[in-house]
């Protein structure tokens, strides 16, 4: 019999709608039982796919759990095997506040997976989901992957949307659902609940663009916006500043042109004699 684990982390910036804690750290620990050749990688690699467009997740990776707990505490973690109460003393001592255990037996004729999520601090078991298993082969990754979906969902960790915006100007502020700051680290990515949302670009100069854009559970959308250069810069107040500038204490009539991308103004403010012979 042969016993493969690999441990990994992930962080959980989500709050529970069900009766489950709060939980900021799930560590994933995967366990192999049975003379199968399964890619332990590949098993990590469907939770982190199941992970995609929840709120808040972010995974570590081995090298961020090594400088957490060091090489002895990893190890003391995978000398519990699928013990309950032992892994979840150890994921404490990385920081973990819960943990997924991810079982694979095919030591018998009647292959099994399940999925544990538990509390590190209590101990109570959170969600617990199992399914029987035709044969270990390259279809077990995605029943993994369906699993997994299903055990977050239940804990409350909803899975979301991602919306890109690419705006031009660059500089042009984006705002959608009244939020400006989209993810850290991404100037325009967006991740949120499903739903409709209103979606507003604007940046001084330009006319500002109010849209709606309608996202689904899952859904990478993208969305271009190009602003158009205001023509009506006469309603600035800065232009009636350079103006008054311009003309103030002018004893003659005085013509102003100015132009606007392809439109050209005149606008003449009268002496004491009248007149704008430059309009």
């Amino acid at each position: 019999m042969k016993k493969v684990l690999l441990l990994c982390s992930s962080v959980w910036l989500a709050s529970s709608a069900h009766a489950a804690p709060a939980v900021s750290t799930v560590a994933v620990v995967p366990v192999v039982v049975g003379g199968s050749e399964v890619r332990v990688s590949r098993l990590v690699s469907e939770i982190q796919a199941a992970a995609e467009l929840r709120s808040g997740v972010r995974l570590l990776s081995m090298e961020d759990l090594f400088v957490a707990g060091g090489e002895s505490a990893m190890n003391a973690v995978k000398s519990c095997g699928s013990d309950q109460a032992c892994v979840s003393e150890r994921l404490r001592s990385v920081g973990a506040s819960a943990g997924l255990l991810v079982v694979l037996s095919s030591a018998s004729s009647s292959p099994i997976l399940g999925l544990r999520l538990f509390d590190t601090h209590s101990d109570q078991v959170l969600v617990v989901r199992t399914v029987p298993l035709a044969g270990v082969d390259e279809s077990l990754y995605g029943q993994l992957r369906t699993l997994a979906e299903g055990v977050l969902d239940e804990a409350g960790f909803e899975k979301g949307a991602k919306l890109t915006v690419r705006v031009d100007p660059i500089s042009a502020r984006v705002e959608v659902g009244g939020r400006r700051e989209p993810e850290a680290g991404a100037s325009s990515i967006f991740l949120l609940p499903a739903g409709e949302y209103p979606v507003q670009a604007s940046l001084e100069g330009y006319e500002s663009i109010d849209t709606r854009v309608s996202l689904l559970r899952g859904e990478q959308r993208e969305l271009d916006l190009v602003l158009e250069k205001d023509s009506s810069f006469v309603s600035s107040p800065w232009f009636w500043v350079t103006v008054g500038l311009l003309v103030g204490g002018a004893a003659a009539a005085t013509a102003i042109v100015m132009t606007s991308g392809t439109d050209q103004y005149c606008f003449c403010v009268p002496g004491p004699d009248g007149g704008c012979s430059g309009c």
